[in-house]
């Protein structure tokens, strides 16, 4: 009897314990930690897929051929319509200056960093400048003064590489003022 009185003691315990330590485990919560999973699992491939082939071309074992990444959105080149100009990975390959075969011009208008320009449009695969850069240009200081004189006359932005070839034409279809807001809204201008 004492036996049996022990094992029954025990099952309560364990009950106790299981009941208060652990959580039920639903079909929801196996199909999330599933998806959570397989999300990981590619990235981690993505990831180790782009340093490979980075790599790879980093120390002259590789070609660029595109990669992984330009595979899976091969479907973008097919999607673009005019203006937009689609181009293959080639246009990244080293040149004699990073990715041009140039650095970028000297007096970039509004007080740019030139060194940070030439780094981002030279040196970069993965990155822009941080967000709300353009803030701290003498730009957001003339789009403000747009504003409160009302002119609503457009910027031509140009490339600020050695051609220097137009771009970006804003604001467009709005105001300043309706331009201002949605890029401080993203974090960098918006052309649209």
């Amino acid at each position: 009897m004492a036996s049996y009185q022990k094992q029954e003691d025990i099952t309560k315990l364990t009950t106790i314990v299981v009941t208060k330590k652990h959580h039920p485990v639903t079909p929801r919560l196996v199909s999330t930690l599933a998806f959570l999973g397989i999300l990981v699992f590619a990235l981690a491939i993505i990831t180790i897929t782009t340093v490979v082939e980075d790599v790879a071309l980093a120390v002259g074992t590789a070609t660029y051929n595109g990669g992984f990444l330009s595979s899976v959105f091969a479907t973008v080149a097919e999607q673009c319509t005019k203006p937009c100009v689609p181009g293959d990975e080639d246009l990244m390959k080293p040149k004699n200056h990073g990715t041009s075969e140039y650095p970028v011009q000297y007096n970039l208008r509004w007080g740019c960093d030139r060194k940070m320009a030439d780094n981002l449009c030279n040196f970069n695969r993965y990155y822009a400048e941080y967000s709300g850069y353009w803030q701290s240009s003498l730009f957001f200081s003339d789009a403000k003064q747009k504003i409160a004189s009302g002119n609503n006359e457009p910027i031509t932005f140009y490339d600020s590489g050695w051609k220097g070839s137009p771009l970006f034409t804003a604001p467009q279809n709005r105001t300043w003022k309706e331009f201002v807001r949605e890029s401080q809204s993203h974090g960098w201008p918006s052309f649209r």
